[in-house]
């Protein structure tokens, strides 16, 4: 009587290919999470730009004076949501080392002066991983773009367009998004 078993290349022959299965699904699973990170990663990076734009429209559409203009920044003087102070809030965006940078200034009263002192303004990183320095372009009242350097008093409206890259892995998020917005309560529109 005979009895029933497999033969030693059996076994490893079936070793081998359910080790090369496993290879190969252990593979497609780690590419899948890969892409899974890649994806969520930029849609987290799309909604903070987009974040970041909705945000600037939204202290922008309060500004009743432009300091300064270029493409690397913008400073203006902004009526905050909701501001109960004397007088409007000294607003600059810009970029320095890969990140835009809002400060803030508010102002200070003094025997009846407006002041704006450098130790009451605030500091504050709105985005990382900014890969274009010339965020800013200006526009003026038939829709055209004005040419640097900018005069002032011809600036209707602001695009700013913000692009960042973050590195996921091997591979880069990408995101990138403009807005513009029109200026009605600037001082030279009254």
């Amino acid at each position: 009587m005979r009895k029933m078993a497999f033969t030693l290349i059996e076994l490893m022959v079936v070793t081998g290919l359910t080790g090369l299965l496993l290879l190969l699904l252990t593979v497609m699973i780690t590419n899948g999470f890969r892409s899974y990170r890649m994806g969520r990663t930029r849609v987290e990076v799309s909604e903070k730009v987009n974040k970041v734009t909705s945000d600037f429209e939204k202290v922008t559409r309060g500004a009743t004076e432009i300091i300064s203009a270029d493409a690397a920044s913008f400073s203006y003087y902004s009526y905050l949501h909701e501001d109960k102070r004397p007088a409007p809030t000294k607003i600059n965006y810009f970029v320095a080392e890969g990140r835009l940078v809002k400060e803030s200034t508010p102002p200070f009263e003094d025997s009846g002066n407006i002041l704006y002192r450098d130790e009451d303004k605030s500091i504050r990183k709105v985005a990382e991983n900014v890969t274009n320095v010339d965020l800013f372009s200006y526009i003026d009242a038939n829709g055209n773009d004005l040419s640097f350097p900018v005069q002032m008093d011809l600036i209707k409206a602001v695009r700013i367009t913000v692009s960042v890259a973050v590195p996921v892995g091997k591979g880069t998020a990408n995101a990138s998004q403009s807005t513009v917005i029109g200026f009605r309560n600037l001082k030279t529109n009254l």
